[in-house]
């Protein structure tokens, strides 16, 4: 699959990851593209079947954000490929889990227009897939990533990569175990298919946004494990007990995105001795810093779809 044949150097592992989870996306969405499927209603918030415990979270609405995806995916599986995701997907939910055993993965929901008969047809041998079942479930495997379709309308992925050892050499390159690959790709489908899933590690705030993303068109990420964000931003002479950050951005007349982050700390005296450190970092008129109890929230201000297609906080998944 030409996903897997993306992986590049050590510094990548996770958004190699996200580029290998959304190439099998758009696998499926090239493949289905002769189907005259109706789009299946995704009755449960797919947010909250990826995992209990992301380090990072990012929700995608397509519809209304067309122009936008097709600029930052083409990045990850080309200009063909990303015009049949925008296509035939409705919203992309995706999560990068902490390390366990050596290997990140990240987890991809994409909802649209998938249709679960079809999948056989899609992921074939002769394409380089390997068809795996366990009871209840059928998916489908290739280097690096494992895909399900366990309802209609919903397609999952799982992808993963080894973490470099502390010479900077990845000691598996092809990931991580099958029989552990499998079980995450189990794990997913499971809770997509029952809704055993306790929501997640986000706040009360991006849960809620989530759910209705498909409708706003707001794009939101989520980061339970700020550290990497909050240096990036406050330099490493300035430590303070963030807990999270979420941000916002919403397409604009004219193509252009008006953004908001809420950074939450532990307290609120934490949180008004971050405001000024936050309003030298966004010194800009038309930026609004303020204070909400034990939060900080930075508004007002504007962000060209070009830049936001770079997605610059997967810079944040390139950590470790």
């Amino acid at each position: 699959m030409s996903g897997s044949k993306s992986l590049g150097s050590r510094a990548q592992v996770l958004p190699r990851a996200l580029s290998t989870a959304l190439a099998a996306v758009a696998f499926a969405a090239t493949l289905f593209s002769g189907c005259a499927t109706v789009r299946a209603r995704v009755e449960r918030n797919p947010l909250a079947a990826l995992s209990d415990a992301g380090a990072f979270y990012l929700v995608i609405p397509v519809k209304g954000n067309e122009e936008l995806v097709s600029l930052a995916v083409t990045a990850f599986v080309g200009k063909a490929s990303a015009q049949k995701i925008v296509e035939r997907t409705d919203v992309v939910y995706a999560c990068a889990q902490a390390p366990t055993d050596g290997t990140r993965s990240v987890r991809v929901i994409a909802t649209g227009s998938f249709p679960k008969s079809a999948a056989s047809f899609a992921f074939r041998e002769s394409a380089g897939w390997e068809r795996r079942s366990s009871p209840g479930l059928t998916w489908y495997h290739a280097q690096g990533v494992d895909v399900a379709i366990p309802a209609r309308g919903t397609l999952c992925a799982v992808a993963q990569g080894a973490e470099p050892n502390a010479q900077g050499a990845e000691p598996n390159a092809q990931g991580a175990e099958p029989n552990a690959q499998g079980a995450e790709i189990r794990d997913l489908a499971s809770r997509v298919s029952t809704g055993d899933a306790s929501g997640g590690a986000v706040s009360r705030e991006f849960a809620e946004y989530a759910a209705t993303a498909a409708k706003s068109g707001t794009l939101g990420f989520f980061l339970a494990d700020p550290d990497t964000f909050a240096l990036k931003l406050l330099g490493p002479d300035v430590t303070l007990p963030v807990r999270f950050a979420e941000g916002y951005a919403v397409r604009q007349e004219g193509g252009n995105y008006a953004a908001r982050i809420r950074i939450t700390l532990s307290d609120a005296r934490s949180a008004k001795a971050l405001r000024p450190l936050i309003a030298l970092a966004f010194r800009d008129a038309a930026i609004t810093v303020a204070v909400e109890g034990d939060a900080v929230t930075v508004s007002g201000f504007r962000v060209t779809k070009e830049k936001l297609a770079e997605l610059a906080f997967f810079s944040y998944l390139e950590k470790k």
